[in-house]
C-alpha cells in the first residue's frame, strides 16, 4: 500500500513495449525489503481503466506524485495511515466493507492467485517485492526473468472490472467505434 501511494509520474514507462511502473527508493520513498528497485508490469486492466491517460494528465499538471492529494499521518509519517481510514469509509459507504479484508489482503490474495497457477517462486517473490534468499538468483540473476514473462503472470490472472466506471469510459462510448483511445496499444 504503501509502495503504491509513494508512486511519482515519473515511475511509469516502457521496457520492449511493456508498460511498467517502477517501485524505488528515492526522496520520499523507500522499500522495506531494502532492494534499490522494483519493475512491475502494468495489468491489463489497469490500462483498459485509464492509468495511463491518468499519469499523463498529472504529469501535464506538473504534478511530481501520481496522488498528491494524500497526506503523510503525523503519527508515523506514512501514506497508507491516511489512506487506511479514506479505504476503509469508502468501503463502509459502498456496502462493501468486510473487517477480515483490509487493503493488503489485496497483495494477500494477489500472491495465492499466482501460486495457484503455479507462477515459479522467484517470480512472486520479485513482483511482491520479498527478499530471494536464494544465492543464485540474487547474485547469478539479479534481473531475474524477462518484463514478458513477468507481464504474462501479471495478465493472466483475471480480474473482474465490470462493476468499475473509468473516468476515460465515456470518451472511449462517444467514439462509437472509432478508438479516440487506443487502449490496445497498451497490451
Amino acid at each position: 500500500q504503501e509502495e503504491a501511494l509513494q508512486l511519482k509520474t515519473d515511475d511509469f514507462d516502457t521496457m520492449t513495449g511493456i508498460p511498467i511502473f517502477r517501485i524505488q527508493c528515492g526522496e520520499g520513498q523507500h522499500i522495506k525489503s531494502g532492494t534499490r528497485h522494483r519493475i512491475i508490469p502494468i495489468h491489463k486492466n489497469l490500462l483498459e481503466l485509464g492509468l495511463l491517460r491518468y499519469v499523463e494528465e498529472c504529469r501535464r499538471k506538473g504534478q511530481e506524485w501520481l496522488f498528491p492529494e494524500i497526506e503523510r499521518c503525523a503519527a508515523k509519517g506514512r501514506l497508507s495511515g491516511t489512506f487506511t481510514k479514506t479505504f476503509g469509509h469508502y468501503r463502509i459507504t459502498e456496502g462493501v466493507y468486510d473487517p477480515r479484508r483490509d487493503f493488503h489482503s489485496l497483495r494477500t490474495h494477489f500472491n495465492v492467485q499466482l501460486k495457484r497457477a503455479k507462477c515459479p517462486l522467484e517470480i512472486r517473490k520479485r513482483l511482491l517485492g520479498h527478499k530471494l534468499r536464494d544465492i543464485t538468483e540474487e547474485h547469478y540473476d539479479p534481473e531475474g526473468s524477462p518484463i514478458e514473462e513477468y507481464k504474462e503472470w501479471v495478465d493472466g490472472l483475471e480480474i473482474d472490472i465490470s462493476n468499475i466506471r473509468s473516468p476515460y469510459r465515456d470518451l472511449v462510448e462517444r467514439a462509437n467505434g472509432e478508438k479516440i483511445v487506443d487502449l490496445a496499444s497498451h497490451r
